[in-house]
């Protein structure tokens, strides 16, 4: 199997050893250059010959380098070396709203070789995440990108028409996103009353560790109580539930009535878990003829495609993708517009509040 190709910036030549040594570990990676010329780097990424950047470089240098890399290549996954502490916790933070793969702690000089084997086993967590995107999605170029494959004959012939008006009655909000996703919901969330009548159910592409401090961070700054759905968990009107990181979530009826969550560690669709197309799919399922309301936000990929098309097959789906200007990366909305699944688009600002008119019958 091919292994991941990575670019490490970093001005230590202490820290350039211990995290070579860290990559030839995992026996997953191979590190094409490792260096601190940025412009260099920027080359590098440019022609598409790398998979992963890790920036170890003062924070806001790395930022930066982060902006600039994803808009040179946006599916190039980035991993930043940060403090610890409270600094390091809200340096994480920005870092995941920003569309980087993780933020690691970079242990300091005194006890980094100590800490060599817990450097060595997250990046081959996360080496792993990447692999599994580029083996599991259709049509992955290394270093290329997601370019969507080619629509199934009998979908290209059967284009849907975009609906004009959205349900009569709403039963439900699906919203899916992956890069940039986590500060587009939080824009969007928020935006929300808190006397919404239906359940809003999230995937966000992101790993296990941090779906349940997404929810919580949410949960601070929404007026909708937020939570992580565990098996079991009852949908209920006015509540939020984000789909847990590395299970799939799916919704299924329950014997005493009403719709109940479940966890499925079931393989990657899409080289992601969990996946929207999952989600979806189950609600098409469980909640035939209903109103849905679908909203596809920034990320890389096809993810929402196919669970749209089943929305709109069998439920009464309105869907809303969000516009190119306002995305991190034009990557899932976009193929769900080409799909022609798309009812309306939206910028990120104006999407909470279409929503609500959606909610109020306009």
């Amino acid at each position: 199997m091919e292994k991941i190709r990575l670019l490490i910036l970093e001005n230590s030549a202490f820290y350039k050893k211990l995290l070579g040594i860290a990559v030839e570990d995992t026996g997953l990676g191979q590190v094409e250059y490792i260096g601190n010329n940025m412009n260099l780097a920027a080359e590098i990424i440019k022609k598409g010959a790398v998979d992963i950047a890790i920036l170890g470089i003062p924070f806001g240098d790395g930022i930066d380098a982060l902006k600039t890399f994803q808009r040179m290549r946006p599916e190039l996954a980035v991993v930043i070396l940060g403090e610890a502490g409270a600094k390091g916790s809200a340096d994480r933070k920005k870092v995941m709203e920003l569309g980087g793969l993780d933020y690691i702690v970079k242990p300091p000089v005194n006890s980094a070789e100590k800490n060599l084997e817990n450097i060595k086993n997250r990046l081959q967590g996360l080496f792993t995440q990447v692999i599994a995107k580029k083996y599991t999605t259709p049509g992955y170029v290394p270093g290329g990108g997601l370019p969507k494959a080619p629509p199934a004959p009998e979908q290209a012939a059967e284009m849907p028409v975009p609906r004009s008006k959205p349900p009569a009655a709403v039963d439900l909000i699906l919203i899916a996103s992956s890069t940039g996703g986590p500060g587009a919901l939080e824009i969007v969330c928020s935006g929300l009353p808190g006397n919404l009548s239906v359940p809003v159910l999230i995937v966000q592409h992101m790993p296990s560790q941090l779906t349940r401090n997404m929810a919580q961070s949410l949960g601070k700054k929404c007026s909708l109580p937020v939570l992580e759905g565990e098996n079991g968990t009852v949908i209920t009107p006015g509540k939020i539930v984000i789909a847990p990181g590395d299970f799939h979530m799916t919704i299924v009826n329950s014997m005493l009535g009403g719709l109940i969550a479940r966890q499925e560690k079931t393989p990657p669709v899409n080289g992601v878990r969990p996946a929207a197309d999952v989600l979806f799919h189950s609600v098409a399922a469980a909640c035939r003829n209903k109103g849905v309301l679908a909203v596809i936000l920034t990320g890389m990929g096809a993810d929402g495609t196919s669970g749209v098309r089943e929305l709109k097959n069998k439920c009464d789906c309105y869907c809303i993708t969000q516009s190119e200007k306002t995305c991190v990366v034009y990557g899932m909305p976009k193929n769900v517009v080409e799909a022609g699944l798309s009812d309306a688009v939206e910028d990120l600002g104006a999407i909470a509040g279409r929503i609500i008119q959606i909610m109020s019958g306009r």
